[in-house]
């Protein structure tokens, strides 16, 4: 929560702040990966799809998971933490991460999540 009297840089900020110059569409697609990166726990690559097959341009998309305040490892953790609890253990919930298929996380946020399921 801010307290001063500073707004957030957002896209929408002010006039004269440099995101004032993001266009619309590149605005939209920001929004739109807030709630797929941020409330629903989807990797980045995921969340570039979803914007892309939504209908965002691809350099709206990619602006807009380069831009979005999103933990990807937390994320990765979160979804492992919900396939352990339906049984996936090892590598098959690895694969499941990583698999283009699957989750979409990277190797190296599989193995975060794989190495922080209990905490």
């Amino acid at each position: 929560v801010r307290t001063s009297s500073t707004p957030a840089p957002t896209a929408s900020a002010t006039p004269t702040s440099a995101a004032a110059d993001v266009p619309a569409d590149y605005s939209d697609a920001l929004d739109d990966a807030e709630t797929i990166a941020i409330s629903l726990g989807s990797s980045k690559a995921e969340t570039f799809s979803k914007l892309v097959a939504g209908g965002a341009s691809a350099e709206a998309a990619q602006y807009a998971v380069d831009t979005v305040d999103a933990d990807w490892q937390a994320n990765a953790v979160r979804k492992a933490k919900a396939y352990a609890r339906d049984g996936m253990t090892g590598d098959v919930l690895r694969d499941q991460l990583v698999s283009e298929y699957g989750e979409q996380f990277t190797a190296e946020e599989a193995d975060y999540a794989l190495a922080h399921l209990n905490d």
